[in-house]
């Protein structure tokens, strides 16, 4: 049976099981069908457990991949709600979400993330994920837990290293509150035998001043997408200015990549998609929401950009083991 959420840019899955739920919460009302000379009262119709309602902050296909996972994997009563462009008609998702009493819910965004703690209850679950920085937006609480945005930094340095054995220092810059992150990035690159040089910069001038300060003490610089720091204009001469210095550049999006970046590594939605379901299901069949308020990603995609590796003479051999989708493209 199709659930309508009417004014709404909506994705429609199915709402069809049965069962008996065995967390004592009150479970959605769906009517039943009915002729319409025999009237009946609405029911209850439950199910091995509640409706999860997935919130995309907008349709790009970093969102849209993990969201297609999660329908792959969650059963049947999923339902994938786009949020409204407007203001007006996103206040309307939101107070019908409300009434739909749902109890479990996955945010694919920051803007998904803050309807999805606006609108669960006290005892309702929400995950969130593909959200760079949620401490700056108090996104996180008792009921409220993630996973991380970025991916993990064990194949980037193991892949980056085999191709670049000269590779020593490298560079990388965000805003505030990040360190666990960059400790955990810290370690990783630590194990290749890299030291990984972390910086905290205040915009995209200060990073760029920085970059050129330090350029001459390291090999390369890892872009991290972090949109305090970051502009489309100072992406650019970064890498005009690694072009021209001999530096490497490790990239968070296949645009940079062509720009000239090294290497494109980027999380995968798979990974994502299962860590979501599994905090899910922790916190379904727990009481309270077990775990750490972040849990990080531990793999990568990783592409590299054929005409760099050659501008940096580089030889590499594609390797299977450190990831699914690696492949040389050329700028």
């Amino acid at each position: 049976m199709v659930r309508l959420i009417p004014l709404l840019f909506v994705f429609l899955f199915l709402i069809q099981a049965c069962g008996t739920a065995p967390k004592p919460r009150i479970e959605p009302e769906i009517p039943k069908e009915v002729e319409k000379e025999e009237p009946q009262e609405i029911t209850i119709k439950k199910t091995a457990r509640p409706p999860v309602i997935i919130l995309l902050s907008e349709m790009i296909p970093a969102y849209q991949q993990v969201a297609d996972e999660l329908v792959r994997i969650l059963p049947d009563n999923t339902i994938v709600v786009l949020l409204a462009s407007e203001a007006a008609e996103r206040e309307t998702q939101r107070k019908l979400m409300r009434q739909e009493g749902y109890q479990q819910f996955v945010a694919i965004g920051l803007e998904a993330a803050q309807i999805a703690k606006s609108v669960a209850g006290a005892e309702d679950e929400v995950v969130f994920c593909q959200v760079f920085n949620h401490r700056l937006h108090n996104i996180a609480g008792p009921m409220s837990k993630g996973v991380g945005a970025l991916p993990g930094g064990s194949e980037l340095f193991k892949q980056w290293r085999s191709m670049s054995p000269g590779l020593k220092r490298v560079l990388v810059m965000t805003g505030s509150d990040l360190d666990e992150v960059i400790s955990l990035a810290t370690e990783q690159a630590k194990e290749q035998g890299i030291e990984l040089v972390h910086r905290v910069v205040e915009n995209d001038k200060v990073l760029l001043f920085t970059y050129k300060e330090m350029a001459s003490a390291v090999d390369g610089i890892w872009l991290l997408p972090d949109n305090r720091i970051l502009s489309g204009r100072t992406i650019r001469d970064v890498l005009a200015f690694s072009v021209r210095n001999g530096k490497q550049v490790a990239a968070f999006s296949d645009e940079i990549f062509r720009l000239g970046a090294l290497l494109s590594v980027k999380s995968k939605s798979t990974e994502i998609a299962g860590k979501v379901v599994h905090r899910l299901d922790e916190a379904y069949q727990a009481k309270g929401f077990p775990g750490p308020e972040l849990v990080l990603l531990e793999h990568a995609s990783i592409k590299v950009n054929d005409v760099a590796a050659k501008r940096y003479n580089i030889k590499y051999i594609e390797n299977k083991e450190l990831t699914d989708n690696a492949e040389g493209v050329a700028e």
